[in-house]
């Protein structure tokens, strides 16, 4: 059965997030136009609930309000959200229909329409799904602007978490077939189901297998995911971009610009049968492709470990790093040690790198009684005070040293 909403139930859903009984009467379902044409742009972010680990894992974060008023600035005709509105993850009904409260409060700042789509912390069992189903109706659907379709897909039914199958794909195979008419196409999910590189894993995955020929065959223009709270635009492939938008407000991972962990959002301008993407943050805007999967590979690699001693008779841990900077500008490389819990003591150590530089970092921890357990270290560069990459340091690996006390 199709789920394409009636334009009725658009309007609410596109004004008031909620399509579970009829759409009460308002002036909110303005610009949005299934049956129209015309250039356009939309806005999409991901990610947006609370810090969870905070002591207020209700009330919705001010990286998210931010989000709102920027993209109000940006006039576009309506926003996606991708998923993880809310911090979830409980069995206490009363508390989960707080967050929703706060998440429908929080998106009243919208001054266009906007779509949410589920995440793993908005449906995670039965009880999330029944809440979910009686405040806001369809877990999956698509809809029409301006000659363009959008498809919003639910990667985590109950169940079926991390797959797009059963009545899902077969709605997905039907939808698409009655799409065939539309300029473009773009889909949205929260968790970004796809590999890649893709060949490596294509018979195990069952996105790459059951949903990307379909999307390939039906000319989809861009799939968009969040679930990472970062950005990475993917190679396109078969035509299709894939591309993870996860810094609308939730907390970041170790807020490593090179790889992508910065608030932001995805602005999708669409003109005659061409799509623009640019990333929105609060320092201005930047290219699609400021951050990629090969971006952040190669930001990996440009540090390398030449040795790594465990000198028990000098009560003393010696590494040996060689550092690139992958950027244009002045940086500076950074070790951090983490002793606690061990017997170890290491100073920070630092080297300052010029642009698309590269140098040696000689760093070490001593201890004056057992050498076991180790301490941890991470590498970090930095442009100012903005940090750019980070690399923690497996000593245990690295070392492969077995528990010695000193004599």
């Amino acid at each position: 059965m199709k789920k394409t909403l009636p334009l009725l139930l658009v309007s609410w859903l596109l004004t008031g997030c909620a399509i579970a009984t009829p759409p009460p009467a308002g002036p909110a379902y303005q610009g949005l136009e299934p049956r129209g044409s015309g250039d356009f742009h939309l806005v999409v972010m991901g990610d947006t609930r609370p810090w969870c680990d905070g002591p207020d894992i209700v009330t919705q974060n001010e990286y998210f309000r931010g989000n709102i008023e920027r993209a109000n600035a940006s006039a576009a005709d309506f926003t996606v959200i991708v998923g993880d509105l809310i911090c979830g993850r409980t069995d206490d009904a009363a508390l989960i229909a707080k967050e929703w409260d706060a998440y429908d409060k929080m998106c009243r700042n919208f001054k266009m329409p906007y779509i949410s789509v589920i995440g793993n912390h908005d449906v995670w069992n039965p009880l999330s799904q029944q809440i979910y189903r009686r405040r806001y109706g369809l877990e999956y659907f698509s809809w029409n602007h301006k000659g363009c379709h959008f498809i919003a897909l639910d990667s985590e039914i109950p169940g079926q978490q991390g797959r797009i199958t059963g009545e899902q794909l077969q709605w997905l195979k039907e939808d698409l077939a009655e799409a065939t008419s539309a300029r473009r196409i773009f889909v949205f999910l929260h968790a970004p189901l796809w590999t890649w590189p893709p060949d490596a894993n294509q018979k195990d995955n069952a996105w790459n297998r059951d949903v990307h020929p379909l999307l390939a065959a039906a000319g989809v223009d861009t799939v968009f995911a969040g679930h990472t709270h970062q950005y990475a635009l993917y190679p396109a492939r078969d035509g299709v971009r894939y591309l993870i938008t996860g810094g609308g407000g939730a907390e970041l991972r170790g807020g490593y610009a090179l790889a992508g962990e910065f608030f932001h959002f995805v602005d999708v301008s669409v003109k005659d049968r061409t799509v623009n993407l640019k990333v929105v943050t609060a320092d201005g805007m930047l290219p699609a492709d400021v951050v990629t999967p090969e971006k952040i590979a190669a930001a990996q690699q440009s540090l390398q470990v030449e040795s790594a001693e465990l000198l028990p008779n000098e009560n003393r841990l010696a590494i040996r790093l060689h550092v690139k900077n992958p950027t244009g500008q002045e940086a500076r490389a950074v070790v951090t040690w983490n002793t606690a819990g061990t017997p170890w003591q290491g100073d920070k150590a630092e080297i300052r790198l010029t642009p698309s530089g590269e140098g040696v970092l000689e760093i070490e921890a001593k201890t004056a009684k057992v050498l076991h357990p180790l301490p941890k270290a991470t590498v970090e560069l930095f442009a100012g005070s903005k940090k750019l990459f980070g690399w923690p340091l497996p000593l245990e690996a690295l070392i492969q040293a077995k528990p010695t006390a000193t004599p």
